[in-house]
């Protein structure tokens, strides 16, 4: 219940900033509520007045209650229109801040969240609160307004025929507590279950290929109605309980009314009421019928809200990477030094790194090797700020990898992987991606760079061509060439290169390796390398194996001086050329 009531709380600390418009919302929300109250007050008047009244009097009435309609309705619209502006425009900015959030999180948090859980969370979740912030906050007040207006109205004409209004509100009250504290659980159990289902839905179409290949259609279409039955049970569960609610309010208002109609008729015979009164009394209770049926179904569609909104407040608590802060050298060289650095993942026994030192001179290329799972993919990822070393420390420039501007270094550092992410969008917008405000000649440089020109000289509409979702469009060596430009134009003075040309033949490989010669000058080139050009052309070679270096040198001398270099070198590089 606290969780809830501190959710509730957050959620309403939002309107901060926006209490005009919601002081003016609130306000034509009073008056509209007023003219919500009219029509029965004036219909015991004229019930009343019957006897005296003149036709005049009586179309007065009518165009009276007509015209309180109408304003009625003119409020009504306006105070949804500024409040619902406001609630939209709250969830504009929390939508927008989460996602500004999540990009800034550690690699650490991303490899313990599903990718579905999290779009859920930004998109299905948001969109929740913005119909509590925009419809169910402004009924509920709203009906609770017309319901306490009521109220008072019948304790001014006669306390005691009030008493079955006032007798009914108890029950009322204990009943959207029973439904609050019986659909809450249910409610977040099922947000919990749809992110789970969008995670599902997400990892079915990203591993389409794989599925289609492996045949297992079937398989993933049963896996997702596990998790689809699991929530229609959930929902189901919630509906049983909401279906309660209206049967319940429907024979509190009959026996209210019932009971109104019985004391009111014996006061009327007695003359201690008037018939007009007994009638208003009738049509107010009418009148509440809506409010109290529609505060129930909102009080559930709040209390889903509620579980949503603490689902996106979960992620703004997570502790963000400091991106900004640190400090920053403009004559940066890129001379890397790890000192006896060791890494563990997270629920993971032994270290992906251990005691491992090492020291990377500015302006040199330096290639990593080892069988797989050696770490070096590890190493990069310490090298990059992605994750923290328990132990050792890190420096570049002689500064402590902690004391670095992250934001920096990743824009001063260019990485090539050989399974390159490619956006939607065009040939140009992949290109400019790290540098958005690149030069035409900046553009072109790094096309010759990547050996691009030929492939966008063959498309109908050029560096402008849409390449579809991951580059669906492109071939794997297409695809490694774009992202070999889309680095090169952020001109890095550290270049990180996990095998990027892997998926190239031999010819673009070798024409691909001259033109990236001139790229490597005054670089300090990494390279996680197994074909033999990228490691005899290195400046040093480092041997990884269970996450220490076994030996560092040039390739002569390791080939010369270590077995399992030498047995590395004939397994994963002449092999792959066929020797």
């Amino acid at each position: 219940m606290k969780i809830q009531k501190d959710t509730f709380i957050s959620l309403l600390r939002l309107y901060k900033g926006h209490m005009k418009k919601v002081s003016l919302g609130l306000g034509l929300l009073i008056m509209s509520t007023f003219f919500t109250l009219l029509p029965p007050i004036l219909i015991k008047e004229v019930v009343d007045s019957i006897a005296v009244i003149d036709s005049q009097m009586l179309f007065l009435v009518f165009l009276t209650i007509v015209v309180a309609t109408l304003i009625k309705g003119v409020l009504y619209y306006s105070q949804r229109i500024i409040l619902e502006r406001a609630g939209q425009t709250i969830i504009h900015d929390l939508r927008t801040k989460t996602i500004k959030h999540i990009n800034n999180m550690s690699f650490t948090f991303f490899d313990e969240q599903p990718v579905g859980e999290l779009v859920s969370r930004v998109t299905s979740d948001t969109d929740l609160l913005g119909h509590f912030f925009g419809f169910s906050m402004v009924n509920i007040i709203n009906n609770i307004l017309i319901i306490l207006g009521i109220l008072i109205v019948l304790i001014i004409w006669q306390p005691s025929l009030s008493l079955a209004f006032i007798l009914l509100l108890p029950f009322m009250i204990h009943a959207m507590y029973q439904y609050s504290i019986k659909v809450r659980p249910v409610m977040g159990q099922i947000r919990k279950s749809f992110g789970k289902l969008t995670s599902s839905v997400q990892q079915t179409f990203s591993g389409i290929e794989t599925i289609k290949l492996l045949g297992t259609e079937e398989y993933e279409s049963t896996r997702f109605s596990k998790g689809a039955n699991n929530l229609l049970d959930k929902n189901i569960e919630a509906a049983k309980i909401s279906a309660l609610w209206l049967p319940y309010v429907h024979f509190l208002m009959a026996l209210g009314t019932a009971f109104t109609l019985l004391w009111g008729g014996y006061l009327a015979i007695n003359d201690i009421i008037t018939p007009g009164m007994l009638i208003g009394f009738l049509t107010f209770m009418g009148l509440l019928l809506r409010p109290i049926r529609q505060t129930g179904m909102l009080l559930g569609a709040s209390i889903t809200a509620i579980a949503a909104g603490s689902r996106v407040f979960e992620i703004l608590e997570e502790n963000q990477e400091d991106l900004e802060g640190g400090t920053w050298l403009d004559d940066f060289k890129g001379n890397i030094v790890l000192e006896d650095v060791s890494f563990s993942y997270k629920n993971s026994e032994k270290d992906a790194i251990h005691n491992l030192s090492l020291n990377i001179p500015s302006e040199k290329s330096i290639a990593l090797v080892g069988a797989s799972g050696a770490g070096k993919s590890t190493l990069i990822n310490l090298i990059m700020g992605f994750y923290t070393p328990q132990k050792g420390r890190i420096t570049i420039d002689g500064i402590s990898l902690n004391d670095l501007s992250l934001t920096k270094l990743r824009e001063n550092t260019g990485f090539l992987s050989q399974e390159p992410f490619i956006f939607d969008g065009t040939i140009l917008d992949n290109i400019t991606f790290g540098n958005p405000n690149a030069s035409l000649n900046e553009v072109n440089e790094a096309i010759e760079g990547a050996i691009l020109s030929k492939l966008i000289n063959s498309l109908p509409k050029g560096i402008n061509t849409q390449i579809g979702e991951k580059g669906v469009r492109l071939s794997g060596g297409q695809k490694q060439r774009l992202s070999i430009a889309r680095v090169l134009i952020t001109n890095p003075k550290i270049l990180i290169l996990d095998e990027p040309t892997s998926n190239l033949d031999k010819k673009t490989e070798d024409e691909l390796y001259d033109s990236l010669k001139n790229v490597f000058h005054n670089r300090t080139i990494i390279t996680i390398a197994h074909r033999l050009w990228t490691i005899e052309n290195s400046d040093l070679i480092a041997y990884i194996a269970d996450g220490s270096i076994k030996a560092i040198g040039s390739h002569d001398y390791l080939y010369e001086n270590l077995d399992l270099y030498r047995d590395f070198v004939k397994s994963q590089v002449f092999n792959m050329r066929g020797e």
